[in-house]
């Protein structure tokens, strides 16, 4: 049976990071509160309230709130999604403005959700980015822990794949000028 190394969780930087992000949560809440209710809006404060769930939970309960950091990167996994989705389907411009790089287009959501929602994907189901992968020696493997490598090798490189299409494009747009 495959068991993933998985990452440290890393109290003293939970300890900076959660209570910003509760403030932001509650400032959020309060600015979007008379806010006219939309989709929008409730699946917005629905995931920054759920990240934040997850951050309380991670600080709180070190050892048994891992899952909350899971939370955290599915959240932010969904968010790459529907960013590629909506430029993809639902907003007919250019594949990249050549007169504002840094306006959202349809290749820097695709770059954003392989360099960063893979990632956090794998993250939140596996409890680690790289695929270290270690097999118990008292059990046969199985053809599923194969497999298994398999997948987390596969994201892995499309990481790396999706990270060096994201600097050689910088480079372009930078020797471009």
């Amino acid at each position: 049976m495959y068991e993933p190394i998985r990452e440290p969780a890393r109290p003293r930087l939970l300890l900076i990071i959660t209570p910003l992000v509760l403030f932001f949560t509650i400032l959020m809440f309060e600015l979007m509160w008379n806010d006219p209710p939309s989709i929008g809006r409730t699946v917005f404060l629905s995931g920054i309230a759920a990240i934040t769930f997850g951050l309380i939970a991670a600080t709180l309960w070190p050892g048994s709130g891992r899952w909350g950091l899971r939370i955290v990167a599915f959240v932010v996994f969904f968010a790459y999604l529907a960013y590629m989705i909506d430029e993809f389907v639902f907003v007919r411009g250019p594949f990249l403005d050549p007169n504002d790089v840094h306006a959202p287009s349809p290749l820097l959501s695709l770059l954003g959700f392989l360099a960063i929602g893979l990632p956090s994907f794998q993250y939140a189901f596996t409890g680690a980015v790289l695929p270290r992968i270690r097999i118990r020696n008292s059990e046969p493997v199985r053809k599923a822990d194969i497999i298994m490598e398999r997948i987390l090798k596969l994201g892995y490189w499309a990481h790396v794949v999706a990270i060096l299409i994201a600097i050689g494009a910088a480079m372009v747009r930078f020797f471009s000028r």
